[in-house]
């Protein structure tokens, strides 16, 4: 049994000082790449806003203020061509503005009160 751990030893040692050194530029590489899409932000170009001719029709045209009351609080939303405009942010759902509003996922169209009925 001696050889054999000696040998496996061996072998062990002959990975460890080759192997890195013949993958290390390789690795050293892709880290560096890792490392710079850790500490740069993302690159992101906001996808261009095309209106939809199958825009839902439950939403009022583009310029008009949606209005709701929570928890006594008045909160205007304008409504945009491709979006929501709330507390000067962009939103692209009232789902999303709805949640900013309370903290809590909710549809946007219900919160808003334009489900189907409701218009």
């Amino acid at each position: 049994m001696g050889p054999q751990i000696t040998s496996a030893r061996a072998t062990n040692a002959y990975c460890v000082a080759t192997v890195p050194a013949a993958v290390a530029p390789i690795l050293e590489k892709e880290l560096a790449n890792e490392a710079d899409l850790r500490v740069l932000a993302p690159a992101s170009t906001p996808a261009p806003c095309t209106q939809n001719e199958n825009r839902d029709q439950r939403l009022p045209a583009p310029g008009a203020i949606i209005t709701r009351t929570y928890k006594g609080q008045a909160y205007s939303v304008e409504v945009l061509a491709c979006g929501f405009n709330w507390n000067d942010t962009t939103y692209k759902t009232l789902t999303a503005v709805a949640e900013a509003i309370t903290g809590m996922h909710l549809n946007g169209y219900q919160f808003f009160g334009l489900l189907k009925g409701d218009v």
